[in-house]
């Protein structure tokens, strides 16, 4: 049911009038308006008996339409004119009166994040330094993957995701060479705890021996770490400390020995056994020289000095 103020056209005039241009046969379509939303008929033409004037009044309109369009066009012609060479290039936008990739602020704040991530990896002193500088590498990254490629500035988003992704590798890198270091030195700290436990409870030559093959044992793992980790920069002072603890066991060992040599007797009441000591009196009685006995001259005044009893 239709309303006092609407009507029903099917594109098809009614009152036998001609309408160039417009009419075209739809499924019904009841219209509030003078035309037809569809087709753009009057609201005369679904009138029967509607006389044909009314008709001519709305073709001599169609001219004056036409005049109007075309005087609005040529009055136009200057604003089309600025208006084509004003808009800016596929992909930019007007931005405070200049044409710009709306993608170009994104892209160089991506950029200095990016730059100021690698400058931290570059000059890191801690774990937490490479680790802050991978996660906000890895953001600036993944900023620069939401510009689409379509953008103007594409080419040079596409260069610096290349390089941001290197230096990932980059770091990763370092991070891995860092953490196998630590665990290195993990291992030493554990050889070298058991070679002190044992140090101390070695009371034998046996122990302590075995206690130094044990920090020999950890100075020698501590040449498996690499230097240029940030680890590396107390490497001297640990394998100074485990020379001085192998030096102390080399002391207590020589000391062990020295006590344990055989003395030599410093009694003077001393006597060798009865046989050897009558080998040696025998020894000296074929040894000994015997005494000459001597003559005794025929003149008793032959000899010096002479007795007072004789003159010459």
């Amino acid at each position: 049911m239709t309303s006092s103020n609407s009507w029903i056209c099917d594109g098809t005039p009614k009152n036998g009038e001609e309408y160039p241009g417009l009419g075209e046969a739809h499924q019904p379509h009841e219209n509030y308006s003078l035309d037809c939303e569809i087709c753009g008929l009057p609201k005369e033409s679904w009138q029967p008996g509607a006389k044909k004037g009314s008709g001519k009044l709305f073709k001599m309109a169609i001219p004056i339409a036409v005049a109007g369009i075309v005087a609005v066009v040529v009055g136009g012609g200057a604003a089309y004119y600025t208006f084509v060479m004003n808009r800016c290039d596929l992909g930019l936008e007007k931005i405070d009166g200049q044409c710009i990739d709306p993608f170009l602020q994104p892209y160089q704040e991506a950029r200095q994040q990016g730059y100021e991530a690698i400058s931290i990896a570059k000059n890191y002193q801690t774990m937490e330094d490479l680790k802050k500088a991978q996660t906000v590498l890895v953001d600036a990254t993944n900023k620069l993957n939401q510009i689409p490629t379509e953008a103007s500035i594409y080419p040079e988003v596409e260069t610096t995701i290349e390089q941001y992704q290197q230096k990932e590798t980059e770091i990763n890198s370092d991070l891995t060479k860092e953490e196998t270091a630590l665990e290195k030195l993990a291992e030493v700290e554990t050889i070298a705890k058991t070679a002190e436990e044992q140090t101390e409870k070695a009371d034998n030559t046996a122990l302590l021996n075995a206690a130094k093959q044990k920090w020999q044992e950890a100075r020698n793992k501590l040449q498996e770490i690499d230097t240029n980790t940030l680890v590396a920069n107390g490497i001297q002072q640990y394998q100074s400390n485990y020379d001085k603890q192998i030096t102390s066991i080399d002391e207590r060992i020589a000391s062990i020995a020295k006590q344990n040599r055989p003395r030599l007797s410093t009694n003077t009441n001393y006597r060798p056994p009865t046989a050897q000591r009558n080998l040696s009196t025998r020894q000296n009685k074929v040894t000994q020289p015997q005494p000459q006995p001597q003559a005794v001259p025929a003149d008793p005044c032959a000899v010096v000095p002479k007795p007072d009893y004789c003159r010459f």
